[in-house]
Order: C-alpha cells, then structure tokens, then sequence
C-alpha cells in the first residue's frame, strides 16, 4: 500500500513539474513574441526608418510568431522603402547626368507619390533644373 502511495506521488510530481516546464516555456514564448513586437513596431513608428534594421526586426518578428497584421504592416514598409531608395538612386544618377527631363519625370513622380526620399536630394534636383531652363 505504501508503495503504491510512494508510485501515486512519485508520478504526481513529474507530471506537475512537466506541466509547470511546460508552462513557463509558453510564458516565456509570449514574452518573447510581445518584446518583438515592439521592437518592430518602435522601427516602423520611427522618423527615419533605414531598410536593414527593419529587415532584421521582421525576420525576427516572423520567427517570434508575432501577429500578421503588424508583420504585413512591416512588409509594406520594407516595399515602400526599396521602391523609394530606388527612385532616389535614379534622382542622384539623373542630377549628375544633367538630365533634365528625368530630373523633372522623378521629381514629379517623387512629390505625386509622397515619398520618403531625402529633401536635400530633392532640393538639389529642383534647384539644377531651375538652373537648366
């Protein structure tokens, strides 16, 4: 009888010790998912926000089980962010070639579409068209 109690007992402890392993494992998951967030979401909410430091958060966002809207929110970003770096190299290539009708078809582009470029590289560009007409 007593062994049977001692077995009884025995087996309630690794199953409740199983079960608290599990338990914190899974908190520590959340934990981990909700600390990923914000760092995504810190980088996206940012003034200035640079491509390969919001890469880096979304991966590690994706593999955190973050939730999908704010990964799609972040994935946009990323889009948005490529197209416009685009656009900006094209503006610097344009501004240094003297090219006029470039210059104007990027800028025009640039201000119809709103995007994030860098305002000096704009202004660089207006100023040498106002100096080409």
């Amino acid at each position: 009888m007593i062994d049977i109690l001692m077995k009884s007992r025995k087996d309630f402890k690794e199953i409740t010790e199983g079960n608290f392993t599990k338990r914190n494992q899974y908190r520590e998951l959340i934990s981990n998912r909700k600390h990923k967030e914000i760092l995504l979401m810190d980088i996206l909410n940012s003034d200035k926000v640079e491509i390969q430091p919001l890469e880096q958060a979304l991966q590690d966002a994706r593999d955190a089980l973050v939730k999908q809207e704010i990964l799609d929110k972040a994935v946009k970003k990323v889009e948005i962010l490529k197209y416009s770096k685009g656009i900006e190299d094209q503006l610097q290539i344009a501004v240094s070639e003297k090219n006029p009708d470039k210059m104007r078809e990027l800028v025009a582009k640039i201000e119809k579409e709103n995007l994030p470029i860098n305002p000096k590289l704009v202004g660089d560009a207006k100023n040498a068209l106002s100096k080409i007409k």
